[in-house]
């Protein structure tokens, strides 16, 4: 990545930064905090609860919605482990 490019995405991460801190002022975005980066960029951890409420939305869906959805997480293909940068 050439310095251009990499300013440019150092912009847009402090951009996108401030957003986040204007819209959600209960947010603890800041230097130095990568928590969010490395957690969001990974699978979601959820609870029984959440699980439970999940596929009952999923089991309310009409079946052509629902087929789309699968066909769609079907073309993800297994994921490797892998280091997650910061978007």
């Amino acid at each position: 990545m050439n310095s251009t490019r990499l300013t440019q995405l150092h912009t847009d991460i402090d951009e996108r930064v401030r957003v986040i801190r204007t819209g959600h002022t209960d947010w603890l975005c800041g230097k130095g905090c990568d928590n969010c980066c490395k957690r969001l960029a990974d699978v979601p951890q959820l609870t029984t609860d959440e699980w439970a409420l999940l596929q009952e939305g999923l089991a309310a869906l009409p079946p052509d919605q629902l087929g789309l959805i699968t066909a769609r997480i079907a073309a993800l293909g297994p994921r490797p482990a892998r280091p997650v940068t910061c978007p």
